[in-house]
C-alpha cells in the first residue's frame, strides 16, 4: 500500500519527514509519495511527486490511500471531495503519544499528532487536523475539514462548524459555538459564540465579518 500525502508545502513536508509513530501498528507502507498539483517537480526530499491526474493513471484505489496535508480548510474540502469522487480512500493518523479516550469518534482522513488530548465523547468529523499539544474537551463536536492548530484549547460541550480554522494558542470556553468557515486568530480567547464566516481576534475576542473568498495563507 502507498501513502499519498496530498500537499508538498511546509505542512506536507513536515508530515513526510517526521518520525512515524502511528498507533495502528498493522498499517505498513510500501512507499510514501507526495501528491501536489502545482509544485511542478517530480521529486522532493528524495520522494516522488505526482499530480492527482498522474495518480489516477498510475494507481488504483486499492493501491493508494490519502491524507491531506494542507492548513487551509477550504482547500481541504476541495481535495477531499475530489478524492472521494474518484473512488479513493483516506488514511487516519493518530500518534501513539496522543491521549484519545476510547469513547471519542474520529473520522476518516484525520490527523491527531503528538501530545494532543481528545477527551471523552468527542466527535471529530472527517478530514480534520489537530496539531501538537492541543486539547479538545469532552462532548465537543468538530465539523468537516476543520483545522485545530498547535496548543489550542477547546473546552467541553463546544461545537465547531465545517471549515473552522483555530490558530495556534487559541482558547474556547465551554458551550461555545463556532460557525462554519470561522477563523480564530493567533492566541484568541473566545468566551461567546462566533458566527459563521466571521473572524475572531484578541482576548477577549473581537468579532468581525470575514471577507468572502479570502484565503488564510497566501
Amino acid at each position: 500500500m502507498i501513502l499519498g500525502i496530498y500537499g508538498a508545502g511546509a505542512t506536507g513536508r513536515s508530515f513526510m519527514n517526521m518520525p512515524f509513530n502511528d498507533r495502528n501498528e498493522n498499517q505498513k507502507w510500501d512507499e510514501k509519495v507526495y501528491v501536489d498539483d502545482v509544485i511542478g517537480v517530480s521529486e522532493l526530499d528524495g520522494k516522488k511527486v505526482y499530480t492527482f491526474e498522474e495518480v489516477k493513471e498510475k494507481f488504483s484505489p486499492e493501491e493508494i490511500r490519502f491524507i491531506i496535508m494542507m492548513g487551509e480548510p477550504a482547500a481541504r474540502k476541495i481535495l477531499y471531495k475530489k478524492i472521494k469522487e474518484n473512488g479513493y480512500s483516506f488514511y487516519t493518523y493518530i500518534d501513539k503519544n496522543a491521549f484519545v479516550w476510547p469513547t471519542a469518534k474520529i473520522g476518516e482522513g484525520c490527523l491527531v499528532t503528538n501530545g494532543v488530548l481528545i477527551d471523552n465523547n468527542v466527535t471529530l468529523s472527517d478530514n480534520i487536523m489537530v496539531y501538537f499539544g492541543s486539547v479538545v474537551g469532552h462532548d465537543t463536536k468538530v465539523g468537516l475539514h476543520s483545522v485545530v492548530s498547535a496548543n489550542a484549547f477547546i473546552a467541553g460541550h463546544c461545537e465547531l462548524g465545517e471549515e473552522v480554522y483555530m490558530g495556534p494558542g487559541t482558547l474556547a470556553r465551554d458551550y461555545v459555538k463556532i460557525g462554519e468557515e470561522a477563523v480564530l486568530g493567533l492566541g484568541t480567547a473566545v468566551y461567546k459564540d462566533v458566527p459563521a464566516q466571521h473572524v475572531a481576534m484578541g482576548n477577549p475576542a473581537r468579532v468581525f465579518k470575514r471577507e468572502k473568498g479570502n484565503t488564510l495563507f497566501r
